[in-house]
């Protein structure tokens, strides 16, 4: 009930349309937060996937993707046309990179994550591993639409909310008045969720040690990078950070696959795309390989049947690599060394991140000697200052230049391509 300072009741008014309902969400994210310390920022409107139009596309502060679904009491869908819908948006969401769905924003989004001082790549990965929220926004809710909430955040890994706004009519001015009947904090399984973490760190721990120490990846110098929770990636030397192997979960499925998350503007994506599409339907270890947007992976596996992993990883690569070095521009630049850029051994190198951190050059490859004195390949110790895998070669620098700007630099001065 909403009252004026006078006593007087003010009546809830209906909307014209779920448009003007979508449009005042739009216009005042607050109204579906808890807190000042969970504020939406809002994005775009009737955004185009390939499962339908996303009402209200939002961003949380943590950097998740938002979807809102707008609906009215008397615009009536059935429970399973609700359901099915918030599925295939959540799946055809995770299937794009945040630069595939910054282009279905006509670039908003990479624009708000800038002013929101969210990494693209914090975004991404939120992103590729269904890390969704999803808001059903109402003008009046009723119970069978509360046991859809109830049962999806019960059942599934769904962050899912329920948000009722009424509409107030007070002379010229409108009120809205918000209330969040069911948050995404609001389901059991979320606290199990720190030891469920655990768990699948552990088994990522053991998946990359067994993938490691195989002959494969040692023979190919083909390692895991980073240490996060849901997936482990496997950087090929030549090939941007960008494209690369890796294990992952998604949600409680174990994927082996190869990632393009290349920009949308680099002309290798849509290549290697074309290439990945060849693979469709090729048989490794019994599984079939599926190949979607810019996906190739197999799936699902059991995380403790590492024999199962290291060899179908091994045969992936084997039969993938080469098809995608000989189409690609960037394959065919070699590797960076200290001796290319015309580093000598001894020399200091200084981190972009942090010019404190100094490493010593101690050899002509791309070997250093870290601040505890221990010897390993500087992208190795520029991943463990970064957090995330990189290259060193982007993240240290020698006479106050970027070492990859060197490289570049000395490759227009020579006239190399």
């Amino acid at each position: 009930m909403i009252i004026d300072t006078e006593g007087n009741h003010l009546e809830a008014k209906p909307y014209a349309n779920e448009d003007e309902l979508q449009k005042h969400i739009f216009e005042h994210p607050e109204l579906l937060s808890e807190s000042n310390d969970d504020k939406y920022i809002s994005i775009a409107r009737e955004v185009k996937i390939d499962s339908g139009r996303i009402d209200v596309l939002m961003l949380s502060h943590t950097g998740n993707i938002v979807v809102v679904e707008v609906k009215l009491d008397r615009n009536q869908q059935s429970r399973r046309e609700i359901v099915a819908q918030i599925v295939d948006y959540v799946s055809t969401l995770s299937e794009l990179s945040i630069y595939e769905l910054n282009d279905r924003t006509n670039h908003k989004l990479l624009d708000k994550l800038e002013e929101a001082e969210i990494p693209p790549e914090t975004a991404d990965k939120l992103l590729r591993n269904a890390d969704i929220e999803v808001i059903l926004a109402v003008d009046q809710s009723n119970e069978d639409l509360n046991r859809i909430v109830q049962f999806l955040s019960a059942h599934t890994d769904f962050k899912i909310s329920l948000a009722e706004i009424s509409k107030h009519n007070d002379g010229d001015r409108t009120l809205l008045s918000s209330s969040l009947l069911f948050s995404k904090e609001d389901s059991a399984p979320k606290k199990s969720s720190e030891s469920h973490d655990h768990t699948r760190s552990e088994l990522m721990d053991r998946i990359a040690a067994a993938w490691n120490e195989c002959p494969f990846a040692k023979e190919h110098s083909l390692f895991t990078h980073g240490n996060n929770a849901t997936f482990r990636q496997i950087l090929v030397p030549g090939w941007k950070s960008t494209l690369h192997y890796e294990f992952t979960f998604v949600r409680n499925t174990l994927y082996v696959r190869l990632d393009n998350e290349l920009n949308p503007s680099d002309p290798n994506k849509s290549v290697i795309r074309e290439a990945m599409k060849t693979f469709s339907g090729k048989i490794i270890g019994g599984k079939p390989i599926v190949v979607r947007n810019n996906q190739l992976y197999l799936a699902p596996f059991d995380p403790s049947d590492l024999n199962t992993l290291v060899s179908t990883m091994s045969q992936l690569i084997s039969l993938t690599k080469t098809i995608i070095d000989g189409v690609t521009e960037f394959s065919r630049r070699s590797a960076t060394t200290f001796a290319m850029l015309g580093i000598p051994v001894g020399s200091k190198l200084h981190c972009l991140k942090d010019p404190s951190i100094i490493a010593t050059t101690a050899d002509d490859k791309n070997q250093i000697i870290d601040m505890n004195g221990q010897k390993r390949t500087i992208s190795n110790y520029s991943n463990e200052i970064i957090g995330s895998p990189t290259s060193g070669f982007e993240y240290f620098t020698y006479n106050g230049q970027r070492l990859i700007d060197i490289r570049n630099t000395n490759e227009q001065t020579n006239g190399e391509k």
